[in-house]
């Protein structure tokens, strides 16, 4: 989660930095991309663990 707010961080500091100096480049948001495939992991992995943490507690009660 913090790899991906310093990658989204990152894009806007060196947009505004070629904004601000009026450089002209190619420009291709690797950091955006980043940002986005860390956050998506989270959300799969909090999706994912839901339903196993359900079956688990449905299991051990019907154990007790």
């Amino acid at each position: 989660m913090l790899l991906s707010l310093v990658a989204f961080a990152s894009n806007f500091m060196w947009w505004g930095i070629f904004l601000i100096t009026g450089i002209k480049t190619v420009y291709y948001p690797f950091d955006l991309i980043v940002s986005t495939g860390c956050l998506a992991s989270v959300w799969f992995g909090r999706y994912f663990q839901k339903p196993a943490r359900r079956h688990r507690e449905r299991i051990s009660s019907r154990c007790e």
